[in-house]
């Protein structure tokens, strides 16, 4: 893999980068002074505030992943790139849905509702809580890669050092204040993020004319995106659907949205929430920036298009928005975009790492005789083991990952949509219903995963078995028995 290559180890990036991670364990350890007990620990002792409630679900949502894969999606795709965002955001208002039965219940891991919604045993709780755990950690290690890439990018640094300063720097606010922590410099790093994104948005427009310069200047590329690759058709970049059809769009909403929806990084959010009106005005607030965030970012892109038709030699299209920055900006913008790309991956990290976390403790939890002191540094040693471990598979990684990682999203999917949109909403919907549904669509997604992948009409197998487990959950549900009453009080009971 080929990075960005830098003349000189900038003083201005490089006092940039620094001044990020001074702010991000300042912010840290102010935030130790909320944490008291261990759900204080956990989930924020469900009393976090509109603003770090907000910035921690957008900071969370957004990482630097999101940045290098959606900016080259629409670097080599165009317009159409942007009905990833949209989908993404129909996805979030299916999740206030969730969020207005969800958040009745004070859990202390989203995962527990499988036990209290359905009256499912603890041992399948540990089931969905471990397959969560493996999924998310899988995400952790790609978010954990990106941090390496980005600290070489600036600064000519090795990789490994990257990923090594990165993790000791979540680590020490993580295990410092836990949920609290990870909010508070969540807002931080939001801010920043947004901020540098949407500049680069601005620049787009100035240095092309506009936004109808824009369309005009990338309606004309006919140029392949990278070195040997097909010439791309002119016109597609402005096209609204681009190479998409209806059913390939289809089963790509349901690959992403229903994954948004009752995805546990957002649910978790939910929970913490003071209250249930909280946690629905922070999608209300959140979407709309994200949602100017990604059109900066498409904006940003296109004008890279524009103005390198094709990307240099062995550099990925992935690679365009930190290739703009460095290019066409002064070095000390370019060093806060590095450090936003850093904020942008660290506050997912963050998060993932305190979800590993507060799985695990909750599934072991009736077995530790421990006092509340016990508990809460039993939690902080299980921050350091799920970073030590993904770190370890990411400095030294397996090709088993690389194989996974196509199929978490699809997990976490099959594993929480249809239980919370239909377990809160329809009375019905009982533990063989949901049984049937999880393990129906993981089965068929993962078959259809290997035997055919994307290749019938472009359908996604994360949509596959989304769309399984729905239909199995109503139908199982419908002709078994209903659920007992004790299932059914804390989420239907009126309020």
């Amino acid at each position: 893999m080929k990075v960005l290559e830098v003349s000189s180890m900038s003083i201005e990036i490089l006092s940039v980068m620094v001044g990020y991670i001074a702010i991000v364990l300042v912010i840290g350890f102010y935030a130790v002074r909320y944490v008291k007990s261990l759900r204080d620990y956990l989930i924020a002792g469900h009393r976090l505030g509109l603003i770090p409630l907000t910035f921690t679900y957008f900071a969370t949502y957004f990482s630097a992943v999101s940045v290098f894969g959606f900016t080259g999606l629409v670097y080599r795709s165009g317009w159409s790139g942007l009905w990833l965002p949209i989908f993404w955001a129909t996805g979030s208002i299916i999740g206030m849905f969730i969020a207005l039965r969800l958040r009745r219940v004070k859990l202390l891991s989203p995962h527990e509702y499988f036990k209290v919604r359905f009256g499912l045993p603890h041992g399948f709780q540990v089931f969905a809580g471990l397959l969560t755990v493996i999924a998310l950690m899988v995400s952790l290690i790609v978010q954990i890669k990106s941090t390496g890439i980005v600290w070489s990018m600036a600064l000519g640094r090795s990789y490994v050092e990257g990923v090594l300063l990165s993790m000791i720097i979540i680590l020490v606010y993580v295990i410092a204040g836990g949920l609290y922590s990870v909010a508070y410099t969540d807002v931080f790093q939001g801010i920043m993020f947004t901020v540098l994104l949407i500049l680069g948005g601005v620049w787009a427009l100035l240095a092309t004319g506009g936004l109808g310069g824009l369309y005009a200047m990338a309606s004309r590329i006919s140029t392949p995106p990278t070195p040997g690759a097909s010439p791309t058709p002119e016109g597609l970049l402005t096209s609204a659907l681009g190479t998409y059809t209806f059913i390939p769009l289809l089963f790509l909403w349901l690959n992403w949205a229903p994954g948004v929806a009752a995805h546990i990084r957002y649910t978790q959010r939910m929970m913490a929430a003071r209250n249930i009106d909280l946690s629905l005005k922070m999608y209300v607030i959140a979407w709309p920036i994200l949602f100017v965030i990604y059109l900066c970012m498409a904006f940003t892109a296109l004008a890279g298009r524009v103005f390198i038709p094709t990307m240099p030699e062995g550099m990925s299209v992935d690679y365009i928005m930190p290739f703009v920055f460095q290019k066409y900006f002064p070095p000390i913008v370019a060093g806060l975009f590095f450090a936003c790309l850093l904020a942008a991956a660290m506050s997912t990290i963050d998060s993932e790492v305190q979800i590993c976390n507060s799985i695990v403790f909750t599934d072991i939890q009736k077995y530790l005789k421990l006092s509340e002191k016990g508990m809460l540094t039993f939690a902080r040693v299980l921050a350091i083991v799920v970073v030590v471990i993904c770190t370890l598979i990411t400095l030294y990684p397996l090709p088993i990952i690389i194989e996974f990682s196509a199929y978490c999203w699809g997990i976490l999917g099959v594993l929480y949509f249809a239980p919370m949109l239909l377990g809160l909403y329809w009375r019905r919907v009982n533990k063989w219903g949901v049984v049937s549904g999880i393990f129906g669509g993981l089965i068929v997604f993962a078959i259809w995963q290997m035997l055919w992948g994307t290749r019938i009409y472009g359908i996604q197998p994360f949509g596959v078995g989304v769309l399984v487990s729905i239909l199995l959950t109503f139908i199982v549900s419908a002709v078994t028995k209903p659920p007992p009453e004790e299932c059914l009080k804390m989420y239907f009971s009126s309020r």
